[in-house]
């Protein structure tokens, strides 16, 4: 039997009182670690990674308030993992699957880029433009999942 102040971890609220986080706890998680990166960047000299690092957070920060707006549509929502309902959530954790299984392939291509030839620059490079793939096939993901279930 559940109260009307029963814990909901998800948003970090207890039910019935009417209090919501503005923002779900992962992606609190997720701007917290682009600040720390942030400023890590700036204390190593690393200026543009740290701007980078900024501009992701604060992105990701807007884009997750957005998504809990009353007129924010499901793929919205999923993209920025502010789930409404089972069917989001469910068509997100399918996305995200997608993701980790680009990753696991994405990983060994720069195992292999590495160990053949570990002076080229491309492989300094590498974690940006996985990051960069990973996101695109996330939104693809996220598109698909949210349509097709």
């Amino acid at each position: 039997m559940s109260s009307d102040n029963e814990f909901d971890p998800a948003d970090g609220a207890r039910h019935g009182a009417r209090r919501r986080r503005p923002i779900s706890w992962i992606n609190t998680v997720l701007i917290l670690t682009c600040a720390i990166g942030a400023l890590v960047s700036f204390v190593a000299g690393h200026p543009s990674l740290g701007a980078a690092l900024l501009a992701g957070g604060l992105a990701g920060g807007i884009g997750a308030k957005l998504a809990r707006r009353p007129g924010a549509g499901d793929f919205e929502r999923v993209n920025a993992l502010e789930y409404a309902d089972e069917r989001e959530r469910a068509a997100g954790v399918k996305g995200l699957a997608v993701v980790g299984a680009t990753a696991m392939i994405l990983t060994f291509g720069q195992m292999v880029v590495v160990t053949v030839r570990p002076d080229v620059t491309v492989a300094g490079m590498w974690p940006f433009a996985m990051l960069l793939i990973l996101a695109a096939v996330w939104t693809a993901a996220n598109w698909y999942f949210v349509r097709r279930g």
